[in-house]
């Protein structure tokens, strides 16, 4: 559901004409193994202030939409015991990266991490920072 909604979100952001790319790999922190996904796409971008609200329930940039899509996307990440964080700058695209760990229990659910690598953030963040929360540094 999450990639689906990422990839839907980055088609209608290129109105289906710019390239949409979805890459993963694996990261080691500390002793924890994880799952990253990433969604990028070349369409108009989003501009900081968008960027602190994309999560809320309710916003919407759209005609037509509910604003649920990515607050839904992130609580099935955070429920999974992950995150999804967004970075973007205007006229240069959208990247959307989720982070999920490989460890579960035999019910489905995130084994506790005991590093605390990857915390749950407050969802408003200073407008240099990623919409997850982390704090990384702008790549220009």
């Amino acid at each position: 559901q999450v990639l689906l909604n990422l990839v839907r979100n980055a088609c209608e952001a290129t109105q289906d004409e710019g390239p949409i790319t979805v890459t993963t790999d694996r990261l080691l922190r500390g002793k924890e193994s994880w799952v990253r996904l990433r969604v990028h796409d070349k369409g108009p971008g989003m501009s900081r202030a968008m960027l602190q609200k994309i999560f809320l329930p309710f916003f919407t940039t759209k005609g037509r939409g509910t604003g649920l899509g990515l607050a839904i996307c992130q609580r099935i990440v955070q429920t999974a015991g992950g995150r999804i964080e967004a970075r973007s700058r205007e006229g240069e695209g959208a990247t959307f990266t989720v982070s999920l760990p490989v460890a579960m229990d035999p019910l489905g659910t995130p084994v506790p991490s005991t590093s605390g690598a990857l915390t749950e953030k407050a969802a408003a963040t200073p407008a240099d920072q990623p919409a997850s929360g982390e704090a990384v540094k702008d790549e220009a």
